[in-house]
């Protein structure tokens, strides 16, 4: 009989074993395949934004090419001054073109690193002015979508019975209470008595 439970207790021991050793080894498999995931992932994003900043690239070099067509009628209005300051602008345009068409995400990240390193104001300044834009876009997508949630309710109310109000119609301002209109007969008030004019 001890020698039964023994043998049973065995054999559930090894049946725990290779639950635990199928499971170790789903367990892996899941985190091959998150991570493989993770890296399509990556290499789309990065596909991506290497498209997109290249299609900024062009654009941007397209800009620099303007302003210097720009530069030259400026140069030959005789404005000499003006026209230098549009050409250095497009020189630093162009330069900004061709580093966003021909540099990778990669790269991009490390110079972002390294300008951080070396001027962290700059960069916390840049940071700040991305968080107001953000709140910005923030901000006006919450009125939009408040207007809309407006418009909706308005619209519901209108199935209802309710008289409908064309949207944009500006509220009708509540009445305001009338002065008390006095209709007896108008008195002016009496001039100030002065000392010498007591006695007449």
């Amino acid at each position: 009989m001890v020698d039964q439970d023994l043998a049973g207790t065995a054999t559930a021991t090894a049946s725990s074993g290779e639950d635990q050793g199928t499971l170790k080894q789903v367990a892996s498999e899941a985190a091959g395949q998150a991570q493989q995931a993770v890296g399509s992932a990556k290499g789309r994003v990065s596909s991506e934004l290497d498209t997109r900043t290249t299609q900024v690239g062009q654009q941007v070099s397209s800009t620099a090419e303007d302003l210097r067509s720009m530069s030259e009628l400026l140069r030959n209005q005789d404005r000499a001054p003006v026209a230098g300051l549009v050409e250095q602008a497009a020189t630093r345009i162009e330069g900004l073109g061709r580093y966003l068409q021909d540099a990778d995400t990669d790269r991009m990240l490390g110079d972002l690193e390294d300008m951080a390193r070396r001027q962290p104001w700059l960069v916390a300044a840049g940071c700040f002015a991305l968080g107001l834009a953000a709140a910005r876009v923030v901000k006006a997508s919450g009125v939009r979508r408040y207007t809309q949630r407006t418009q909706m309710g308005v619209r519901s109310q209108s199935s209802v019975g309710t008289p409908s109000v064309p949207v944009g119609t500006p509220p009708v301002p509540a009445p305001s209470p009338t002065p008390a209109v006095h209709t007896g007969p108008t008195t002016s008030p009496a001039p100030p008595v002065t000392p010498g004019q007591v006695g007449l």
